[in-house]
């Protein structure tokens, strides 16, 4: 809030903050909480700087920020963490306001808003819009009066890792909520873990067991559990069972667009949740589906076929019945054959350039320019088709790899699930006991 009225011990507060805050930084209490601090992001877009100050001693740990002189009216108010809305409405001096509650005891509140974007028991993903700045209630200018609870007190406000100063002289925050930074895994009972936050712990599993694979798009979160294809927005939406049926051998989702291969191996594809499923789009035979940036591509009695768009007209890519995995990233598409050589070319039509390497490999994966490769138990990866081959993880025992945006790697090993953003740094241990079957991240 901008603006209170302070007398007695309100105003007494306030000199000694003041009083503190002439020797350096305004030191808050540490607050008592029922679970760890979620992965708080700035409440606003990727990138952009806002500045911000603290004002008021009656609501100690809370601060203002402002993305302009005079203020940002309008803009866009996000999430800063996944949630349930809890409060959505006029509250007194904080006018319009939005509190979502994190779990574990953990909430955030956004005040003063113009316009409120949500409503209460709604669920909310991180980075999506509650609401726009205003100046509504005890204000007198638009900004964004920011506040996290923790056990419905307020406590010091960690933004992107980023501890906050308390200052009553205004200093700057840039927002660095621009990824998705999801991680997902299967245990060996076919439960699926996911969640935001290369730190974060892990919450629940989302089921009960039985998943044999986790797929991330976006904000999806799809899973082939037993024979079925279940898929949610969010960590904390509800499962949508988007196809059932004895034999379901695969599943893909690339944005909107959801894929499954069914027991005689066809394909359908749908755009949109909540659509109906095409018609097969081919006569059966395929055992591996992968979506990208509108190309369709499938593993098909050991060739690689693919086509743009549902309605578009399939490519033979490559024949000879020795395909054993494919991968497309945009307008790249690479598959590895029966010897285990690995080719890689950019664009449909093109012709495929001599192999990779010397053979051996049994899975691919594109992104971003990275091409890695599961070789011998070994994750090796490159920049670009004439990169050097480096490689991320040795010894023969890794069983699976997935790569990331933003430079974003990750493997099994001996049943543990390893990640990290950099080819030359350290790996992170992301979860243990020898109990990983699958993995993948959205980042």
């Amino acid at each position: 809030m901008r603006t209170v009225r302070r007398t007695g011990a309100r105003r007494t507060a306030l000199l000694l903050t003041l009083m503190v805050g002439l020797a350096g930084i305004v030191l808050p209490s540490p607050a008592e909480a029922a679970g760890s601090r979620p992965d708080f992001h700035a409440p606003w877009n990727c990138g952009e700087s806002r500045s911000y100050s603290h004002h008021d001693a009656e609501v100690t740990q809370a601060l203002d920020f402002i993305g302009a002189p005079g203020g940002d009216l309008g803009s866009p108010v996000l999430a800063s963490a996944a949630g349930t809305v809890v409060s959505a409405g006029v509250n007194g001096g904080y006018g319009n306001e939005v509190v979502v509650s994190h779990g574990g005891g953990w909430s955030s509140r956004v005040a003063h808003l113009s316009v409120i974007n949500v409503s209460v028991g709604q669920q909310v993903e991180a980075g999506q819009i509650l609401g726009l700045v205003g100046s509504t209630g005890n204000s007198t200018g638009p900004h964004l009066h920011y506040e996290q609870l923790a056990d419905g007190v307020q406590a010091p406000i960690v933004l992107d890792g980023t501890a906050l100063e308390y200052r009553p002289t205004p200093t700057t925050h840039v927002g660095r909520n621009c990824p998705i930074q999801r991680f997902a895994f299967v245990n060996a009972a076919g439960q699926v873990f996911a969640k935001d936050g290369s730190h974060s712990p892990w919450p629940g599993a989302l089921n009960g067991g039985g998943a044999s694979k986790v797929v991330l798009s976006g904000q999806w979160i799809g899973i082939l559990d037993g024979t079925n294809f279940w898929a949610k927005s969010g960590i904390n939406g509800a499962w949508k069972l988007m196809a059932q049926g004895a034999g379901t051998r695969d599943i893909a989702i690339d944005g909107d667009r959801f894929a499954v291969v069914n027991a005689a191996g066809q394909v359908l594809v749908k755009d949109g949740a909540d659509s109906p499923w095409s018609t097969p789009i081919n006569g059966g035979g395929a055992t591996k589906v992968v979506l990208d940036s509108g190309w369709i591509g499938i593993l098909q009695g050991g060739n690689f076929l693919a086509k743009f768009d549902i309605f578009g007209t399939w490519k033979v890519l490559t024949g000879g019945n020795d395909v054993i995995d494919i991968a497309i990233d945009g307008n790249r598409f690479g598959f590895v054959n029966g010897a285990g050589q690995v080719f890689v070319k950019d664009g449909a039509d093109s012709p495929w350039p001599n192999a990779l390497n010397g053979g051996g490999a049994t899975r691919i994966e594109l992104q971003s320019s990275w091409i890695a490769i599961l070789q011998g138990g070994n994750f090796l990866a490159k920049f670009d088709i004439f990169g050097t081959w480096k490689t991320l993880a040795d010894g023969g025992q890794v069983t699976d790899i997935t790569l990331g945006a933003n430079g974003w790697f990750g493997f099994i090993g001996s049943g543990d699930f390893y990640a990290k953003q950099g080819a030359d740094n350290p790996w992170l241990g992301m979860a243990g006991g020898g109990q990983v079957r699958d993995i993948t991240l959205e980042t």
